[in-house]
């Protein structure tokens, strides 16, 4: 009989990429803050719903922004999924959106798949 394997979570993993980051802009010379969480959870009510839609809630919005300019990219948007998750259509069409605007746009699995692109962009030339 196969185990199941357990993962952690997606709240998990994107806790560890900030986690990391609080030391890696040091390294990069760019501030803490230029790496934000977007706030774009489900919602616990349908009135909650109405009033984020109202303040700017867009369906399938990035989890993490770098707001960093690099290699010719406005910033890096990350969409942060467990090491077994898969990116919803909406998810993956934000990206795609973002990348026709002049961002950068990836769907991580893991934090460690999270930290080698943010790596791989602040190092971009």
């Amino acid at each position: 009989m196969q185990q199941k394997r357990c993962y952690a979570s997606e709240a998990e993993e994107q806790a560890a990429v900030i986690v990391w980051w609080r030391y890696a802009s040091r390294k990069y010379g760019v501030p803490e803050c230029a790496l934000m969480h977007i706030a774009n959870e489900g919602t616990s009510s349908a009135a909650r719903g109405r009033l984020q839609k109202k303040q700017g809630l867009r369906a399938g919005a990035a989890d993490l922004f770098l707001a960093v300019p690099r290699g010719g990219r406005c910033g890096l948007w990350i969409e942060m999924k467990r090491v077994d998750g898969r990116a919803r259509p909406e998810q993956t069409a934000f990206l795609e959106r973002m990348r026709n605007l002049g961002y950068d746009g990836v769907v991580c699995h893991g934090a460690g798949q999270a930290v080698d692109h943010i790596h791989a962009y602040m190092t971009k030339g």
